[in-house]
């Protein structure tokens, strides 16, 4: 099959040359997102230095400071969680070895693959707009591939990614969903 395409807004790469399927995730999508996260800090924490310069002299700028330091420090929790998904990894399924590996590391044989799962990640009921595909294992492990931060396809590509993969494992799609303080449900 021939590889796709590549776009700055696709968050992987699947391959499928001979017997084995290869799936790369890609920076590229959140380079966008990280370069304006970081202007906008680098604004608002000029602004928090001018508002404390000039507190000195009118004091009630202080509740300007503080608006501008708890803006700051929001702008970069959401970097951070934008940074924490650019990882880029390549993932080997091949049938011939029966062999699951990240980056040339085994996982796990390809016939332990329980099935594959789309996460949509919620905050107490409200969604976020975030999807994380991940593959379970019989031995319920799970192995996150990809989460899509904030990106208006990104449903739509990892189910795409999740049915490929699904397909060649020969295990089922399901659909779940878990609060964002819940990680750990992914690892």
């Amino acid at each position: 099959m021939p590889r796709q395409k590549r776009s700055p807004s696709r968050l992987l790469e699947l391959e499928h040359p001979g017997d084995q399927l290869i799936v790369r995730t890609r920076a590229e999508a959140y380079r966008r997102n990280l370069s304006v996260a970081t202007v906008l800090a680098a604004v608002v924490l000029g602004l928090m230095v001018a508002y404390l310069m000039a507190a000195r002299t009118h004091p009630g700028l202080w509740i300007a400071t503080g608006a501008a330091a708890v803006l700051f420090g929001l702008i970069v929790l959401r970097a951070y969680d934008v940074r924490q998904t650019m990882r880029e990894d390549v993932y080997l399924l091949d049938r011939n070895t029966n062999a699951f590996s990240r980056n040339g590391d085994p996982i796990a044989p390809v016939s332990d693959i329980s099935h594959v799962l789309v996460r949509e990640v919620h905050d107490e009921g409200r969604p976020l707009e975030e999807y994380a595909l991940v593959v379970s294992l019989n031995d319920t492990r799970r192995i996150t591939i990809v989460e899509s931060v904030g990106l208006p396809d990104g449903k739509a590509q990892i189910e795409g990614a999740a049915r490929r993969i699904a397909e060649y494992a020969g295990v089922p799609v399901q659909e779940g969903s878990r609060g964002a303080d819940q990680w750990w449900l992914d690892r």
